[in-house]
């Protein structure tokens, strides 16, 4: 998908930036408008580039301090569709990658956490304990579709491979949603116990004849493990290509969401072995996320990006 970028530029540093930008290869459109700028004061550049060279503009304006005082800004953008007056083998191939910046944005969109974002959170786990008091696997799977569980955890390796603060606050992030998650957990199967009916029933389910639910999201197997590896790299590429939208196909493969609620709903039940088995699972998901994400970002960082993120 090809980039508009957006580029304000102080006034003596805009003749340059143009000399150069004219150096990169596939670039469709290069517009200039002197003295618009009000906040911050200059010019504004406008460009269109191919996905393909959007890495090595970044790596241009790193150069005349973009995002730093008295350096330049820039925004990103993804045009509905773009017919130049070149050749268009270069749109109609073009890779998928995105910036650190596009990716930290997606993450800051889908999984801060406002109070929107708690409750959320809150309603997932519930989802999940009235799925797993039921046996329905897909009022389970309802519950892990809506929550915002997987982002967190890759900003935080994000952060760290890409030398932003990021990973800070995909820390709190994921303290605090995964809380209001055990806490949705926790208050549902207090609500089912009130009704007379028992969080943790004993029936199967027809989804898994010879196992309950409970039982399979809280034992360790080699399977379980590749799924939830599988479904960790899926994600870390997904969101470094741009297709965040799929990250909630990703949540089904984890056990994130389950796990944490039975941690909520051992609690309640009195039952501290399950709760920490639960807490094992959880554990185990959430460092093959972290981990496998890493490995992601470290190869994107040296065969793409090749550069810092520059949002502070």
């Amino acid at each position: 998908m090809a980039r508009e970028i957006s580029v304000t530029s102080p006034f003596e540093k805009t003749d340059t930036i143009i000399k150069e930008l004219k150096g990169i290869d596939g670039i469709m459109q290069l517009q200039v408008f002197r003295a618009v700028s009000i906040d911050p004061p200059g010019d504004v550049i406008k460009l269109a580039v191919p996905n393909s060279s959007l890495q090595k503009t970044m790596r241009l304006l790193d150069k005349y301090d973009l995002g730093r005082e008295n350096g330049i800004s820039a925004s990103t953008s993804e045009p509905d569709s773009f017919i130049p007056t070149k050749p268009s083998y270069s749109i109609e191939r073009d890779i998928n990658e995105g910036s650190w910046e596009e990716m930290e944005m997606t993450i800051s969109n889908d999984s801060n956490t406002s109070i929107n974002t708690m409750i959320i959170m809150l309603v997932s786990g519930s989802l999940a304990t009235i799925g797993i008091a039921n046996n329905s696997l897909h009022i389970v799977v309802g519950g892990m579709l809506v929550a915002p569980g997987f982002m967190p955890i890759t900003r935080v390796a994000l952060g760290l491979i890409s030398r932003n603060k990021g990973w800070y606050y995909g820390s709190i992030d994921f303290i605090k949603g995964y809380f209001a998650l055990i806490l949705g957990a926790v208050l549902t199967a207090a609500v089912l116990k009130a009704i007379n009916q028992d969080p943790l029933p004993g029936s199967t389910t027809y989804y898994l004849t010879d196992q309950k639910l409970v039982e399979y999201w809280t034992t360790v197997t080699a399977s379980s493990i590749l799924a939830s590896a599988v479904a960790s790299i899926a994600g870390a590429l997904l969101l470094a290509t741009k297709k965040s939208v799929f990250t909630s196909g990703v949540m089904i493969g984890l056990a994130l969401v389950p796990t944490a609620a039975i941690i909520g709903m051992g609690f309640i039940e009195g039952d501290l072995n399950l709760a920490g088995r639960a807490l094992a699972r959880f554990a185990l998901d959430v460092a093959l996320v972290f981990g496998l994400s890493l490995v992601v970002f470290l190869w994107t960082r040296f065969y793409y990006h090749k550069r810092d993120m520059q949002l502070r």
